[in-house]
């Protein structure tokens, strides 16, 4: 059987964003993974793909069609009668247990395999259960998701679960759009060949990406730093106080692959780039501005009102 080639994560055009986001979670998985959108032809899922030459643990793909049996898998019963123990067919949930999830179009899921996503996301457990009898497996991942919002949004309660955000755009610059066509082109042409020649560059990011994971637990978090933080997430209008925690892991990843031992405000704000977008109360902030707005514009009526009456009585 031939090994499958996977276009190099070196060789992509462009989408920096993308390639920040998914390299932050590899260097720290508390992060929580990436939700990237954008439109079709962006290089989206060439990318999470060209992960899995780099990375050293499971990477799982659930199709967008996924039974809830293939997702969370199934008990056999005439084994488990026959043999009075339980036996189970495991799921994609188990397989990716410690390593990365991958959907691409997840904002396609039916409803019912996005409750188990959700179930699964908020215990880091996945439950079997079949004609009464259940039991309950780690599945513990980070989440990565592609889609394109043309096709419909994705529910809140499952987008919450991504630590960070990244949009894919298609690039303007007619020299940048002649290289793709040119890379896809060769790529398709010697698969092996175009990998060896990106070979030097998928080792060097894979030893950066090592490097920076070496030096998580050296990175210290001040106080100072918790109250900037905090500060950013309260003045953005965020939801609830996921985006504080995934702040913190999002800028020790930052320092971390700049090699550093600490964090600053820049590595903050880089993070908050990443983790602000998807979690802004965007409804919520604009309603508190018009409100606001609509309040000044009442004390203005009213100071004017006064201003005339007394202009009027010294008449």
């Amino acid at each position: 059987m031939l090994k499958k080639i996977y276009y190099p994560f070196s060789a992509v055009v462009g989408q920096n964003d993308i390639r920040e986001a998914l390299i932050l979670n590899l260097i720290n998985p508390k992060i929580g993974g990436v939700l990237i959108n954008g439109e079709k032809g962006t290089a989206k899922s060439t990318l999470v793909r060209a992960l899995i030459p780099i990375i050293d643990c499971p990477f799982t793909e659930v199709p967008v069609s996924v039974s809830e049996d293939c997702l969370c898998g199934s008990i056999d019963l005439e084994k488990t009668m026959t043999e009075g123990s339980i036996h189970v067919d495991e799921g994609l949930l188990s397989k990716a247990d410690g390593g990365i999830l991958y959907i691409d179009e997840i904002n396609l899921l039916p409803d019912s395999i996005t409750d188990l996503l959700i179930q699964a996301l908020s215990s880091g457990t996945n439950r079997i259960e079949r004609e009464g009898i259940s039991l309950e497996r780690e599945s513990s991942f980070v989440i990565i998701g592609t889609m394109n919002s043309a096709g419909g949004d994705m529910r809140s309660q499952l987008t919450d679960y991504f630590g960070l955000y990244a949009q894919a755009q298609a690039s303007e610059n007619i020299d940048e759009r002649i290289e793709i066509v040119k890379r896809i082109e060769a790529f398709e042409a010697d698969p092996y060949g175009f990998l060896e020649k990106y070979q030097s560059e998928e080792n060097a990011l894979k030893q950066s990406i090592e490097a920076a994971r070496r030096l998580m637990d050296q990175i210290e978090v001040s106080e100072e730093n918790l109250s900037y933080i905090v500060n950013a997430c309260i003045e953005a209008a965020v939801e609830g106080h996921r985006a504080d925690i995934v702040m913190v892991q999002t800028a020790k990843a930052v320092a971390a692959f700049h090699g550093k031992t600490f964090i600053d405000r820049a590595d903050i704000d880089e993070a908050a780039y990443f983790v602000f977008p998807h979690r802004r109360r965007s409804h919520d902030s604009q309603s508190r501005k018009e409100e606001q707005e609509n309040e000044e514009e009442a004390q203005n009526n009213e100071q004017q009102d006064a201003g005339d009456n007394e202009k009027s009585s010294s008449e």
